[in-house]
């Protein structure tokens, strides 16, 4: 379990996210893979929605990894989705 605190970041991610963009626009003009596999990609991005929602809710979280909830709190577990227009719904699992 891990657990995620509120912090106000002092750096921009504007640079970060120009770089990533170019380097996915490279490797599909050159035809390679990304240096990143789509498992990576996704747990890279829940540390960000994490820490965002951490950071919005004014809270700590404990993630759970193996089943991707946050435990114990309601209000947080809530920001983990969001209602989807109509003939974009996700299937439920």
């Amino acid at each position: 379990m891990v657990v995620f605190t509120a912090i106000r970041p002092p750096w921009s991610s504007t640079a970060a996210a120009a770089s990533c963009t170019k380097t996915a626009v490279d490797c599909i003009k050159e035809g390679k893979p990304p240096p990143l596999d789509f498992e990576a990609g996704h747990q890279a991005a829940v540390c960000c929605h994490l820490a965002n929602i951490a950071y919005l809710g004014g809270c700590q979280l404990a993630w759970n990894g193996q089943t991707e909830t946050i435990a114990g709190d309601e209000q947080a577990s809530a920001w983990l989705s969001r209602p989807r227009r109509r003939g974009y719904e996700l299937p439920s699992v």
